[in-house]
């Protein structure tokens, strides 16, 4: 592991012993980890969390490949600023922060070039497609909310995080 930097020592990885013991650690002290180079803490970091940011997109975008395109450069633009700052960060939080600005980029593009969706017909169908019917106009009715009710609403049921830390992603105290 290359290091372009004095690391102080309790910032340094494991010289040995199984991955999994570093996994186990809290995201601040796999920042930490990040900031020294150690190149697999970020993974760790991935791997909690990028199952809930892309749940999270989806729901802000209504669109997987937008979702998956939202996260990769989230969790890209997160690398990128905790290897070039040592502040203290409270890592889901400020990641969540990260996802919700591009979907919001995204959102916002996409207002420039507007494009009507099908009208989907349900007509015919049995009683479970009906179901998802009555799901699908759910789901467009949280589509409907205001950007900032949207991520507010998906971050506390989807995302698990606190009011708190609902707050701190959208930007209101």
């Amino acid at each position: 592991m290359e290091r372009t930097f004095p690391v102080p020592v309790a910032a340094r990885a494991p010289a040995r012993g199984p991955k999994r013991l570093v996994a186990r650690r809290s995201d601040g002290r796999l920042g930490d980890l990040v900031r020294a180079r150690y190149a697999a803490a970020f993974e760790f970091l991935y791997e909690r969390h990028v199952a809930g940011l892309l749940g999270f997109c989806r729901h802000m975008l209504g669109s997987q490949d937008e979702a998956e395109d939202a996260v990769q450069q989230a969790f890209v633009s997160a690398h990128d600023a905790m290897r070039r700052s040592g502040r203290e960060i409270a890592f889901k939080p400020w990641l969540y922060t990260i996802a919700r600005n591009r979907c919001v980029s995204i959102l916002r593009a996409r207002r420039e070039q507007p494009a009507e969706l099908p009208e989907l017909s349900t007509a015919g169908l049995n009683e479970q497609v009906d179901r998802r019917a009555d799901l699908r106009e759910l789901v467009l009715d949280v589509q409907r909310l205001p950007e900032q009710q949207r991520a507010a609403l998906v971050l506390s049921e989807l995302g698990d995080l606190s009011h708190a830390e609902v707050a701190e992603v959208i930007g209101r105290e």
